[in-house]
């Protein structure tokens, strides 16, 4: 019978066994969820991330919490952008909104 792991898990990348534990028990898509709420701060400048309070994802959903109008109102200008590049860091189209709250 084959092995499907090394004798030595040393020998695999701690990501490589939580990508296939993520896949194996059906949790991957909340996992690219969870990773684009990550994705999203890096796509702004330093001193707009501040501003930024949460950032959630919920069924393909982003909802991203500010209490400055003026920064939702940019931010909602430049929404088509930001969810494209979010679904190609991730690979997958999972955003489908952005909601600026």
């Amino acid at each position: 019978m084959k092995r499907l792991y090394p004798r030595h898990m040393a020998e695999i990348p701690i990501s490589t066994l939580l990508h296939e534990f993520m896949k194996k028990n059906h949790r991957e898509r909340e996992y690219q969820e969870v990773t684009a709420t990550e994705i999203f701060p890096q796509l702004l400048p330093e001193d707009l991330r501040t501003m930024i309070q949460r950032v959630s994802v919920k069924n393909g959903v982003m909802y991203v919490h500010s209490d400055c109008a003026s920064l939702r109102f940019e931010l909602m200008n430049q929404r088509s952008d930001f969810i494209q590049q979010i679904n190609e860091k991730l690979g997958e189209a999972i955003i489908k909104e952005i909601v600026f709250a």
